[in-house]
């Protein structure tokens, strides 16, 4: 296995549930983010910085030490649609973070597994404890991780 995402078990869950759940005529979920909710870190003028409520426990067959997320203030799809201010302010943000040791992982609009609209990276690091095995037996659900 080359690369493996994963979420433990009780957040995956919890994750599915979220999305499975969500109401299709509520707002963007990350269009109402706010300074005072307790998943913004910071705010990066066109940006939040967030905590990722749902983080992976393993990237890249590493266990994640941080899994954070950065997100336009202003609904926007992709990258692509950024405006120059967004994309000059993005790419400072990616560079600082890769810099500290993060991996910058982001899908694309069309992607079917991105399960929010509104364009959002996630920023991701990762401890130095690699898997040495990774078992997911989903019919008997059980996870193991060594």
């Amino acid at each position: 296995m080359k690369h493996s995402i994963w979420r433990d078990k009780e957040t995956q869950k919890r994750y599915q549930q979220h999305v499975s759940q969500k109401p299709t005529d509520t707002p963007c979920e990350f269009c109402i983010l706010k300074r005072d909710d307790g998943q913004v870190l910071g705010d990066a003028g066109t940006f939040w910085l967030v905590n990722n409520i749902f983080p992976y426990t393993i990237w890249d067959n590493f266990y994640v030490d941080e899994h954070l997320m950065l997100v336009p203030k202003r609904h926007v799809d992709s990258i692509g649609r950024f405006t120059d201010k967004e994309l000059q302010t993005y790419g400072k943000l990616l560079a600082e973070y890769e810099d500290n040791g993060y991996s910058v992982y982001g899908r694309a609009a069309s992607n079917s597994a991105k399960s929010v609209a509104h364009q959002h990276t996630h920023l991701i690091k990762v401890s130095n404890r690699r898997i040495g095995t990774l078992v997911f037996l989903d019919r008997f659900n059980f996870t193991y991780f060594r």
